[in-house]
């Protein structure tokens, strides 16, 4: 079917901005309180979506599936998200083209979506496997055991968010056909709401310095609204294109954007060896071949 660019293009300026304000949240706010504030700020936009543009009461089922299913699946997400960016934003998110060639697989398996896993996307997978190998070799010749065990503590969360996302991206293509932008936006929200403030009641309490509450707790309704944007455009992504083409535009943006913002913004690439550089390049270069793969 044709191609519809619109949502892609908002997709990009959405994400640039939001990188720009979640890397300082993620840096300097206690993750839970953050995220459960966060995510009250995501409901309530969903809910307005809901009753400016369609008010008709959601089902049970799609409760069920989208609100407490899809809702705890992002829920773990956001917080590996959370996790490996506070290591290094523009690192995490050259191997972020994995979830669009795992979320693909899952899309040919299931839905017969075959057309686009060809040999520039498994070659972008092993180029990536080559990347995560020059990263351990950098990491391994500064001698630093603080950075090689932070090194392993990313990769873990990495691997575990390439996992995690790639079957909430394939879920996501599955319910667009029948759930309505309307109703997803707030159900997936409140979902991860009520895990957030499940989460919260069991959390040992968070100490934040006094001089961030008020800088950085006024990020919270911006990213509140660019994230429920960001899903919205997500979605309708997926409603418009085929799921295995969604996938790959979704990782152009998160990939390239949150790296330039690392990179230019948050300084992220002073202080890598070589061998790291060429691990970067690898990681751009696997992307590249997943993204264009289809």
């Amino acid at each position: 079917m044709p191609m519809t660019w619109l949502p892609f293009v908002l997709l990009i300026v959405i994400h640039a901005a939001h990188s720009m304000a979640m890397k300082p949240m993620t840096d300097r706010l206690p993750r839970i309180k953050a995220l459960l504030a966060m995510y009250l700020v995501c409901s309530l936009c969903g809910l307005l979506f809901w009753i400016t543009f369609d008010g008709t009461l959601f089902t049970s089922r799609d409760l069920l599936v989208v609100g407490v299913g899809l809702g705890f699946l992002n829920f773990i997400v956001v917080q590996l998200y959370w996790a490996a960016y506070k290591i290094n934003m523009s690192r995490t998110s050259l191997f972020l083209p994995l979830v669009s060639l795992f979320s693909a697989t899952l899309l040919a398996i299931f839905l017969q979506e075959y057309e686009h896993l060809n040999l520039l996307a498994v070659t972008g997978f092993a180029i990536h496997l080559i990347a995560v190998w020059l990263f351990k070799v950098g990491q391994a010749q500064k001698n630093g055991g603080e950075e090689e065990e932070k090194y392993g503590r990313w990769l873990i969360l990495t691997i575990a968010l390439i996992a995690t996302q790639s079957l909430q991206l394939f879920l996501m293509k599955v319910v667009a056909s029948d759930v309505p932008t309307t109703q997803y936006i707030p159900m997936i929200y409140l979902g991860c709401l009520m895990y957030f403030g499940i989460t919260l009641l069991c959390h040992k309490k968070e100490a934040m310095p006094p001089k961030y509450k008020s800088a950085f707790w006024g990020l919270i309704p911006v990213i509140g609204v660019l994230t429920a944007g960001f899903t919205a455009c997500v979605y309708w992504m997926f409603q418009k294109n085929d799921g295995i083409a969604s996938v790959s535009f979704f990782a152009l943006s998160q990939t390239f954007v949150p790296a330039l913002v690392g990179w230019i913004f948050f300084k992220e690439g002073k202080g890598f060896s070589r061998i790291e550089l060429a691990g970067f390049f690898c990681g751009v270069t696997a992307a590249l071949l997943i993204i264009f793969s289809h």
